[in-house]
């Protein structure tokens, strides 16, 4: 059961951060309060990171997946790589 939660939880935070570069203000807001609100309900810990934490997580995994992997799908949108000297 753990472990579906745990998984349920990955999920929901993968949505919810990959939304936050899409929003107003407003919309960070409203996603926060949606947080805060699990936390006061015990369906989210406290110590877990925000939704901004969570984008910024996941924007990091996106680019360091994409300049270690040289066969990700988006690695053709790079431009060339270039030896300064």
């Amino acid at each position: 059961m753990a472990s579906l939660q745990s998984s349920r939880h990955r999920q929901a935070s993968v949505r919810i951060a990959s939304l936050v570069g899409y929003t107003t203000a407003a919309d960070k807001e409203s996603f926060e309060a949606f947080i805060g609100r699990g936390v006061r309900l015990g369906l989210y810990q406290a110590d877990n990171p925000t939704t901004t934490q969570l984008a910024d997580n996941n924007d990091e995994n996106l680019f360091s997946s994409l300049l270690t992997n040289g066969h990700h799908v988006l690695q053709q949108l790079f431009p060339d790589k270039t030896d300064y000297q």
